[in-house]
């Protein structure tokens, strides 16, 4: 049964681009062909300069981003509510530096997504896409994400945030996106920066219980 047609927020305005670039691409291939194919793909992800890297610092990952406010960065809990605070504003020109500044470079967004006879799919989207895409939103109309319940477990240098919040065209716009996310991140010895971040845009289903404001008070 094909589902409905809805509206989708930020986290899911470039899924059917992706989608487009993914089915273009398919042709029916066996053995070797299939192994090359899959290696050429994954490459063609990686951003234009093609490099990761290893071993840097926190001095030298804060050269190849935006300089962060240290409140921002200054724990698991505050990085969460800046990632979000990051992408709302009033319809009009948007600044990505305040996201860039938070996230180690080449981090990653991605969503599962239902689609025609309920197949899962899940997109995986680079930080400088995502920025485009907010950045084009702003354009024609304001947004507005909001945290309600946050989750942290922190080990040494890594933390996870398991929490809930939802996307409006403004503080009184239409509801756009309702869901839960995982956001993993890493600490230099000064400050914390996001690795990925997931989700699920749940709709209307109730939230769950460990999520569930109204239990939390």
């Amino acid at each position: 049964m094909q589902p409905k047609k809805r509206t989708v927020g930020i986290h899911h305005l470039i899924a059917a681009t992706l989608c487009a670039v993914l089915f273009s691409g398919c042709i029916t291939l066996t053995g070797a062909e299939q192994t090359a194919t899959a290696q050429q793909r994954s490459s063609e992800h990686v951003p234009s300069d093609g490099q990761l890297f290893t071993g840097r610092s926190g001095g030298e990952l804060a050269q190849m981003v935006p300089a962060a406010d240290p409140k921002d960065v200054a724990s698991p809990e505050a990085l969460v509510r800046a990632l979000h605070d990051s992408v709302s504003g009033p319809v009009g020109d948007w600044d990505e530096r305040r996201l860039l500044s938070l996230c180690l470079p080449h981090m990653v967004f991605a969503y599962p997504e239902a689609g025609a006879h309920g197949v899962i799919r899940i997109s995986v989207v680079s930080l400088d896409d995502m920025a485009r895409q907010v950045k084009k939103a702003h354009k024609s109309s304001p947004w507005l994400e909001r945290t309600f319940v946050t989750h942290v477990t922190r080990g040494g240098n890594i933390a996870v945030a398991y929490y809930n919040g939802e996307a409006r065209k403004g503080p009184t716009g239409k509801l756009i996106e309702r869901g839960i996310s995982i956001c993993e991140m890493i600490y230099d010895g000064k400050r914390w920066w996001i690795a990925s971040d997931i989700w699920d845009d749940i709709g209307s289903r109730p939230w769950p219980a460990d999520l569930d404001p109204e239990r939390q008070r």
